[in-house]
């Protein structure tokens, strides 16, 4: 077994020189660009327009904005995104005069922002490039204008402000710009909630501190619903949105509900004759991953000495756990036909938690790279995606 890991990982002695921090962000932020520009021209080959679905989403909601102040209250499922990522694309799409360049740039501008964090939070150069490039869901997303980027960047407020020492002024700030996720992609919240109870019952932290921190969490959501209201009437006007898309996909198969029971539509989708294999391939073994990443959190929880470092693995274990249970409690056809995506929705804890400390070998980083983009590329809707069971948008 253990000449079979060296096979993967190096000896921990047998690299000891740490890279500064500016030269591993510079590789890093070069290899996010290399990748999505190698993504992108493949999208242009294959005749795959950048703004499908989502991203196209994305600007015409942040185009309402621009123009009437708020977010749309009123038209179909087109509108069933999120307006977080609009919302800041809005105001610098009226300042550049182009809502398209005013996507990317945001987007994009997370995206490195939150491999800067993902850095600067776990010190280690390696677990920074595959983080970079690892799942192809995460890569694909991060090359169109899509919020994962932005999720990511949020989550990483939540984590630096509860895990570290003191709770003071730039802890309530961080955690209250990690509050916007629930505009972003308030599924994040199933992570983040999960995260800053378990840290602070397992570092024995006083209740009121705890509730305090969800207070935090919670200013800017309760905010936006207020605002709504006053605005346009209505808090969540994306929830009808959605349910219409639900019902729309789903046909007479799925269930016409947001929430159902645990892996019900995922069984669903598992047992249609019509579904490739490879899909369902994909979906198990997104599944079989989101399980395997809270119990090797919660091995190596068993493994600390020391308390703080208990108890952050194990609030990663609860945080990874409760975002799989609620996804799996998705409902129509997306508790199947997205949960691989889904899954790559805390792509930072997955590479956490799958590597760590240990240091894989520069080939096999060079190797997820390419198997990463392939995927990323040739995925999606279109004649000429080679692999329909994986969608960027």
């Amino acid at each position: 077994m253990k000449s079979l890991a060296r096979i993967f990982f190096l000896e921990t002695d047998e690299e000891t020189a740490r890279a500064p921090a500016w030269a591993v962000l510079f590789s890093a932020f070069f290899i996010f660009f290399l990748t999505r520009f190698l993504v992108l021209a493949a999208y242009d080959l294959r005749g795959f327009h950048h703004l499908t679905s989502d991203p196209g989403n994305y600007i015409q909601i942040a185009e309402f904005i621009a123009r009437h102040g708020h977010i749309p209250n009123q038209g179909g499922f087109e509108l069933r995104q999120f307006p977080g990522l609009s919302m800041l694309m809005a105001p610098l799409g009226m300042v550049l005069g182009d809502m398209v360049a005013s996507g990317y740039a945001v987007s994009y501008f997370f995206s490195l922002a939150s491999i800067a964090l993902f850095h600067f939070f776990f010190r280690s150069a390696r677990l920074t490039f595959i983080y970079t490039i690892f799942v192809p869901s995460w890569l694909a997303s991060s090359t169109l204008i899509m919020s994962e980027g932005l999720t990511f960047f949020l989550i990483f407020c939540a984590m630096f402000a509860v895990s570290r020492d003191g709770f003071g002024a730039r802890q309530i700030i961080l955690l209250t710009v990690a509050g916007y996720v629930f505009v972003v992609r308030n599924t994040a919240l199933f992570f983040i909630i999960p995260f800053i109870v378990f840290y602070g019952l397992w570092k024995k932290d006083a209740l009121s501190k705890i509730a305090f921190q969800l207070i935090s969490l919670a200013v800017l959501p309760v905010i936006y619903l207020l605002w709504n209201q006053m605005e346009i009437g209505e808090m969540f006007p994306q929830k009808r949105f959605q349910l219409e898309y639900f019902i729309l996909q789903g046909g007479d198969i799925y269930p016409k509900q947001l929430v159902t029971w645990p892996c019900y539509s995922m069984a669903i989708g598992l047992c249609q004759p019509a579904v490739p294999l490879a899909k369902k391939a994909s979906v198990l073994a997104s599944l079989a991953l989101a399980v395997a990443v809270p119990v090797l959190l919660v091995f190596r929880a068993n493994t600390c000495s020391e308390l703080r470092a208990k108890a952050f693995h194990l609030a990663c274990a609860a945080g990874a756990f409760g975002h799989l249970i609620f996804h799996l409690c998705i409902g129509g056809a997306f508790g199947f036909n997205s949960f691989d995506r889904y899954v790559s929705h805390i792509n930072p804890v997955l590479v956490y938690a799958l590597f760590g400390e240990k240091k894989l070998r520069w080939q096999w980083i060079v190797l997820i790279a390419v198997v990463g983009v392939v995927f990323a590329s040739l995925t999606g809707r279109g004649e000429r995606a080679l692999f329909s069971f994986l969608k960027p948008e």
